[in-house]
This record gives C-alpha cells, structure tokens and sequence, in this order.
C-alpha cells in the first residue's frame, strides 16, 4: 500500500535504530560470508577445478558474486520469515506498513533495489537511519518497510475440552 508523500504511518511498535541493525548486518555479512567462501571452495577445487588455475582472471568478478549472494541471503529469510539470522539474534525483524512481514515482492524492493540503491551512494542510504524519526533507511522508504522488535513466542497450548462419555 502507497502512501501519499510526506504522511508518515505510525506503528504500534518502537522501530530498531542503527547500531541494532549494524549489529545484525555484521552477524548476517559473517555467516553469508561463511557461505561464500565454502561456496567458492566447492565451485573452484570440485567442480571446475581448472577454473581455479584462472580465478585471478575472475577476480574482478568477486565482488558482484558476493554482492549477488548476499542479496539472495537478504532476500530469502526476509521473504521467508522476515527476519535474517543476524535480526533474529538480536530479536528484531522487518515488517510492513500494517506490521505484517514483507511480501516476496516488498522484500525484493529492500533486500535488493533498496540495498544496491543505498550502497552505491556510499551507504548513505544506511545512515539515514540514524537521523530518521522512525529509523528508516532509504531501503525501508523504498519499500515501505520498518524494522522493529520482534515478540517471543508464547507457549500457547489449544483449549482441549474434556467430555465425558
């Protein structure tokens, strides 16, 4: 849903800042990192082992392999959950303007378009956040998106009635 310029939705809920978030996306770039590098192993030394004689020729390349990868990671858990793994450490998670997780699509829009946006103007993007009243990055705006503490589950068993025979 699209809201008109400049009318800002309020949410039930307090948004994450930045230091939060920065914490999650160091844990989410470490375990994606992980990946990449078992990945790599795996593609370069069993399966196109003479690939790894050229890697320097492919060097140029890694950094959008590894930019591509890491938007896939994004995009899937917060497609998936709404959470990556480094937010639901710190217990925060990403939701829409009406507090529901994001759609395949809204999360394509920030974990992808929003995300390359906000790095190709030198990560201004992320420290909006800082400064933001409801502590978006222009991802989030892109998306419509808020970053926020996510509930513990509770241990809710079904009412069973007991009758009698």
């Amino acid at each position: 849903m699209i809201t008109e310029p400049g009318i800002r939705r309020e949410l039930p809920t307090e948004c994450i800042g930045f230091w939060m978030r920065f914490g999650a996306a160091i844990v989410d770039f470490c375990i994606a990192s992980f990946v990449t590098f078992i990945l790599m192993e795996v593609l370069f030394e069993l399966i196109f082992p003479s690939l790894a004689e050229e890697y320097d020729n492919y060097a140029m390349g890694f950094p959008l392999y590894v930019w591509f990868l890491l938007s896939l990671y994004h995009l899937f858990f917060t497609a998936l959950k709404g959470q990556t793994p480094g937010k639901m450490l710190f217990r925060i998670k990403v939701v829409d303007a009406q507090g529901k997780k994001p759609t395949v699509g809204l999360a394509f829009l920030r974990e992808v378009l929003g995300r390359m946006i906000s790095t190709l103007a030198l990560g201004i993007g992320f420290f909006c956040i800082a400064g933001d009243p409801q502590k978006q990055g222009w991802h989030d705006e892109i998306a419509e998106t808020f970053v926020v503490k996510a509930r513990a589950r509770q241990n809710v068993e079904p009412h069973l009635k007991s009758s009698t025979y």
